[in-house]
């Protein structure tokens, strides 16, 4: 008796899942937020007041599915990547916040590109992002002119580096390099004459990953696991330098 009178689902109700990307973004005032979805069938950009309200779709890919996204600082558009098919070739793109045709900033079809963690410079002029078109083992840190063409190549080479973030006044940019699954660096790099350092150098294994920069340009946060055994939050202070043989930085505090 019980179970006649359990509802039954219908087919359509057991397929109408919609599946987000692990990737969103506010705009710079924080009245609206873009993601990706697969509601119209395809992963595609779309935009929503944050109190709620009508969805915006603002890409029409049949198949190509967006992937990363970031809004423009003076809030007038938004950088993607997409790839096609699932071919893991992401293509980065820019769209009026507004809606309109996606333009494409990159186009190499056999090259992955991936947006820095966060790819605008602080004045919206450039962005930075990685790419393994120069050689497909490898993956160089990028910096592109919106007005113009790419600009530069301040960390290319026999490795795997990943741009991170661009400091308060647009001068500098933190970027990662992989050497393993439980070895990272940080690296600084001069946006004014392109100059790098390497800011962790260790001895044997450690995971040093940059984050968000304090307001000051004083330093930037990281999490790190060198000289213990779990990863820990840090800040790296760029004017101490770093103590020559210790495991431990001068530079870097930990909260």
């Amino acid at each position: 008796m019980g179970d006649r009178t359990r509802p039954r689902y219908t087919f359509e109700q057991f397929t109408a899942v919609r599946r987000y990307q692990p990737t969103l973004t506010f705009s710079p005032d924080g009245g609206e937020v873009a993601y990706s979805t697969d509601t119209s069938g395809q992963f595609n950009l779309w935009r929503q007041d944050t109190a709620g309200g009508y969805p915006h779709q603002l890409t029409l890919f049949a198949d190509q599915a967006v992937r990363q996204i970031a809004w423009a600082p003076d809030g007038t558009s938004i950088l993607f990547t997409a790839d096609r098919q699932g071919d893991e070739f992401h293509q980065v793109y820019r769209i009026p916040a507004r809606g309109g045709r996606p333009e494409p900033l990159t186009d190499a079809p056999t090259a992955q590109h991936f947006l820095a963690d966060r790819p605008w410079s602080p004045d919206g002029r450039a962005v930075a992002y990685s790419a393994n078109d120069r050689a497909p083992t490898d993956q160089d840190v990028i910096v592109r002119d919106l007005d113009g063409a790419e600009v530069g190549r301040p960390l290319a080479g026999d490795a795997y580096y990943h741009p991170v973030a661009w400091s308060p006044d647009g001068r500098q940019l933190t970027a990662l390099e992989v050497k393993s699954n439980a070895d990272f660096d940080v690296h600084l790099v001069s946006l004014d004459d392109g100059g790098t350092r390497r800011l962790t150098p260790h001895e044997g294994e450690a995971r040093d990953i940059p984050g968000p920069w304090a307001a000051d340009g004083t330093g930037f946060y990281l999490i790190t696991d060198e000289g213990r055994q779990f990863l820990g939050l840090a800040f790296y202070r760029l004017d101490r330098g770093r103590s020559s043989g210790s495991r431990r930085r001068s530079g870097m505090s930990r909260p």
